[in-house]
């Protein structure tokens, strides 16, 4: 692929007339987006005390911790939220503007089938940390029995090999 450059224009200032309008909008954007904040914060304190709030909320539905319906901050303040008293609240900015609350309704834990891979590696994995610990816990009790001393330059790799 090849390009020629037919006609260069350096970079200038554009005057405050033209650009006024799009420097209103980001400003009252920015300022609609902190007022919005501070209302939906207010509301969850509210609502965490167990005060009523009359909110519009939308229909219930589950979610999943990879849910991709939702912004990354609301999931993240959705599984955050305590679950031992229902309802429970959670709010988080919304990027782009705005505040989210959620009100969690329900909780399910997932239920793994006989035969599901990743039922294999939660396996695993839980059976590497149990043996992390053992052997943590084994190496600690020794060198609380025995005068231990680590020689640090013995352990040093060589930087000639």
């Amino acid at each position: 692929m090849s390009a020629r450059v037919s006609e260069f224009k350096p970079a200038t200032l554009r005057p405050f007339e033209e650009v006024k309008a799009v420097i209103e909008k980001g400003l009252v954007t920015d300022e609609a987006v902190s007022l919005a904040e501070k209302d939906g914060e207010a509301k969850l304190a509210l609502l965490v005390k167990g005060e009523a709030v009359n909110l519009p909320w939308s229909a219930p539905r589950s979610m999943q911790r990879g849910d991709q319906s939702l912004p990354r901050e609301a999931v993240r303040a959705v599984f955050r939220a305590a679950g031992d008293k229902l309802p429970s609240y959670a709010g988080a900015r919304i990027p782009g503007g705005g505040y989210g609350l959620f009100r969690i309704e329900k909780l399910t834990r997932p239920l793994a089938k006989e035969g599901d891979p990743r039922l294999g590696a939660i396996k695993q994995q839980y059976t590497r940390v149990l043996a992390e610990q053992d052997f943590s816990a084994y190496l600690s009790m020794l060198r609380k029995r025995y005068d231990v001393k680590v020689n640090a330059a013995a352990l040093e790799v060589s930087k000639d090999k």
